[in-house]
């Protein structure tokens, strides 16, 4: 039974039949978006999809963790465009720091704990904004930092199956969803802010590297756009974020395969 003096509170959320909750990119990445806005107010410290299942590791109280289930469950119902209800969260105490830690870690590598071998799938994860292949959410670096010290960035690295922090990939590979990525969208379609600085970020990389007609045909875009987007202001985060992209998917790449992600 919870004393009342607990850290935080690791939750369970899962759907009433066990379907697959995020089963392609385009709803990882909707659903890390969701947790990500839902959870920064509210304690958010990591979380973890494996495939029928949601973790969650949250700083705040046992109150506030069930207004998070709550609130989280409603706004992935709308996000994924779920048909099915949410079961009743698991909702457990963390008593010390070291069961912290501990819980931490289990988030984390959820996914490959549960035989998931596919990469990919830890984009429905804080393994993508802790390294900042997703730069979405700047905060919940410094939350971990603050919380749990002697978390280490190469553990990290090793559940992307990444061997190092690269920032130097080869600019390869599909652009546009390397570009979407970084700041968790489905695609580069549309007029929203985030659109706009992701093609933009892909603009600026690519640059110097391959010809305005190439970069155009490879977004989708036309030569005179090109031209405005490199004019339009991109952030030092994001340029380095779609670079470690690069560097994980060419990481994930057998060796002599093209560079199809």
């Amino acid at each position: 039974m919870d004393s009342g003096t607990s850290i935080g509170y690791q939750l369970v959320l899962r759907l009433q039949d066990d379907r697959v909750i995020a089963p392609h990119a385009t709803s990882r990445r909707a659903l890390a978006r969701s947790v990500l806005a839902v959870g920064r107010e509210r304690g958010l410290l990591a979380f973890g999809a494996a495939d029928t299942h949601l973790h969650l590791l949250v700083l705040c109280d046992r109150g506030a963790a069930g207004l998070l289930a709550r609130s989280l469950e409603t706004a992935l119902g709308s996000e994924l465009e779920l048909s099915v209800s949410f079961s009743t969260p698991a909702i457990t105490p963390i008593h010390d720091q070291r069961h912290l830690g501990a819980a931490f870690a289990y988030v984390q590598r959820n996914a490959r704990k549960h035989g998931i071998a596919d990469p990919r799938t830890t984009e429905a994860s804080s393994l993508h904004d802790l390294p900042s292949l997703r730069t979405i959410a700047p905060w919940l670096a410094e939350r971990v930092r603050q919380a749990l010290p002697r978390v280490r960035r190469t553990d990290l690295l090793e559940i992307l199956a990444m061997p190092q922090l690269g920032v130097d990939g080869d600019v390869s590979g599909d652009l546009p969803d390397a570009c979407a990525a970084v700041f968790g969208l489905a695609d580069l379609a549309g007029r929203s802010t985030e659109a706009v600085r992701a093609r933009a970020t892909g603009v600026a990389l690519a640059t110097g590297l391959w010809t305005s007609g190439a970069i155009a045909a490879a977004l989708g875009v036309t030569g005179r756009t090109v031209e405005r987007l490199r004019l339009h202001p991109v952030a030092p985060a994001d340029l380095e974020g779609l670079r470690r992209q690069f560097a994980w998917r060419a990481a994930l790449r057998p060796a002599g395969t093209g560079p199809n992600f």
